[in-house]
């Protein structure tokens, strides 16, 4: 294979983001957009020169070069249009989470095994080159084991999703503990509630419990005045803290503290040169589908908790 013929399917505020950097990666090369408004997308089209669609199946039907696609719709139409690429024999990038049930999911990822194409899910924050660094530095056992994780992800958004709050912004942090500890909590426990947007959460805390030792809690809400994403590891030899914002990492160790800074590289340029670089090379990406299934089944669970009132058993 030459290049990744690639289209996008979605192109609001953030799937614009996916046209840009897809006409801009080496090996791809961005040959259609697809979007419900019609103005949007032309426009789109005439700016990057690439055909455009206001149905995805109607794209899927005509662009017979395509070798995947990205699904950047609103969460609730997640299931439906990666089916369909699947179904095509396409390749897909389903933006996070990755549906808006694990149901549904769980059907997307046997489809996916079953069409042999590659299915991944965009947690992008695995490609936080923060994480990157401290993820290698746990494994290599030098802050000790992991003891515990606490995520804060919180502050007013531009736009209100149209899942709550859990599935919106915890998913991230989620996928995040599973992807540093490196399994599934055993457990769930939760607290939601709703202020201003009554039909979802808009505020939760989140605790897991991976085993007898190692635990997770997080915080995440659409109230707080200003915008805030970290993440504080304790380990038995060290604390590893990060920034989300300015990609930063510290590890405070007993007696110094090491400071990390990182080039401004976007993380969601890497998590598309992941993508390419894994049809390329026939590869598993760094998020498969099953990544993206076992972080929705956890976000259920913590709701399912806050509904009852109890621990869940994952």
């Amino acid at each position: 294979m030459g290049k990744v013929k690639v289209a996008v399917i979605g192109v609001g505020g953030w799937g614009r983001n996916f046209v840009r950097i897809f006409s801009e990666l080496d090996g791809c090369k961005l040959v259609a957009v697809c979007d419900v408004n019609e103005n949007r997308v032309r426009d789109l089209s005439q700016k990057y020169g690439v055909e455009y669609f206001t149905d995805h199946r109607s794209m899927l039907e005509k662009v017979k070069d395509l070798d995947a696609a990205a699904v950047v719709t609103p969460t609730p139409n997640h299931y439906e249009t990666a089916m369909c690429v699947i179904n095509a024999g396409k390749h897909v990038f389903v933006e996070k989470p990755i549906c808006d049930s694990s149901i549904k999911a769980k059907k997307l990822v046997k489809a996916a095994l079953k069409r042999k194409v590659k299915l991944t899910v965009g947690h992008i924050e695995r490609f936080n080159p923060a994480v990157q660094e401290l993820k290698n530095r746990l494994d290599n056992g030098e802050l000790g084991d992991i003891i515990s994780i606490a995520a804060r992800r919180v502050g007013r958004p531009v736009k209100v999703s149209e899942i709550g709050v859990v599935r919106d912004l915890a998913v991230h942090d989620i996928d995040i503990m599973r992807f540093l500890i490196g399994n599934d909590p055993k457990s769930v426990f939760a607290r939601c509630g709703a202020i201003e947007k009554p039909a979802f959460e808009d505020h939760a805390e989140i605790m897991l419990s991976f085993d007898d030792v190692k635990s997770g809690y997080i915080e995440v809400n659409w109230l707080t005045l200003k915008k805030e994403r970290s993440l504080t590891v304790t380990c038995s030899d060290a604390v590893g803290i990060v920034n989300y914002v300015d990609r930063s990492l510290v590890i405070e160790y007993p007696t110094r503290n090491a400071v990390f800074k990182f080039a401004k590289e976007e993380p969601l340029r890497l998590e598309l040169s992941n993508f390419l670089d894994c049809i390329l090379h026939n590869r598993p990406p760094m998020v498969t589908g099953v990544d993206g299934l076992r972080a929705l089944e956890i976000a259920e669970a913590a709701l399912k908790s806050a509904r009852t009132l109890k621990v869940i058993k994952i």
